[in-house]
């Protein structure tokens, strides 16, 4: 049960893998390859649904980037080699498979501080475009064929990335450990600003100990002698 597994988290990561998306996400939802999306798909909407719900910050990384990024209208391609016409391979074992640009002033670079980044890639699909007027998300930085590499949320603390910066946080690259710095300080943000809500909300010591020592009278029992 997804809800009662995020009842005591403070942030949500989606970490990549390999399964399917909804098909109303994709460009060409009628083209149906046989594959169905599994329980993971669907755990990952729920937990995505309810993060939002709560105000929770999220990290969204390649696979959970690209459903968070179908959850608000985006749209993704089943096949990006095929559709986006590119001489970039973004789906390689490679370690450093090609460079992305990082929209100055946006979430990713005020957490990175760079301007650009090179970075793995291992996704067969991908977002057609971040573009679409009746969405929050933000794209944050393309890769050099304009394919979107990292998009969110900033005012929601939400950001989603098309590669894998574990690998390379794991061997101490600084900047790619920003990343996941920026999201356990929101989570620890959201954290104290839940307990102050429940501190707020449960009454006192001292509120306790004069309802007990000066009980309220029932008006209906006021005047029986």
């Amino acid at each position: 049960d997804i809800l009662s597994q995020m009842s005591g988290c403070d942030g949500l990561i989606l970490p990549g893998g390999s399964f399917n998306s909804p098909e109303y996400f994709y460009t060409d939802p009628f083209n149906k390859t046989g594959d169905k999306p599994g329980k993971r798909s669907y755990a990952y909407v729920e937990a995505i649904m309810e993060a939002e719900k709560a105000g929770m910050p999220i990290l969204g990384i390649c696979a959970g980037a690209q459903m968070a990024g179908g959850l608000h209208g985006l749209k993704i391609y089943r096949n990006l080699q095929e559709r986006a016409n590119s001489d970039i391979t973004h789906k390689t074992k490679e370690r450093n498979a090609h460079k992305i640009i990082i929209h100055p002033g946006s979430l990713l670079h005020d957490i990175v501080k760079v301007r650009s980044l090179t970075v793995n890639s291992r996704h067969r699909e991908g977002l057609a475009s971040v573009y679409n007027p009746t969405s929050e998300i933000k794209t944050y930085a393309w890769a050099t064929d304009g394919t979107p590499e990292a998009w969110g949320n900033a005012d929601k603390n939400q950001l989603y990335i098309q590669w894998h910066p574990e690998d390379f946080a794991a061997d101490g690259d600084s900047v790619m450990q920003n990343i996941y710095n920026w999201h356990t300080q929101k989570s620890l943000e959201y954290m104290k600003q839940k307990e102050a809500q429940e501190n707020t909300a449960r009454p006192s010591k001292a509120t306790k100990a004069l309802a007990k020592n000066h009980p309220i009278i029932p008006p209906s029992s006021r005047y029986i002698r």
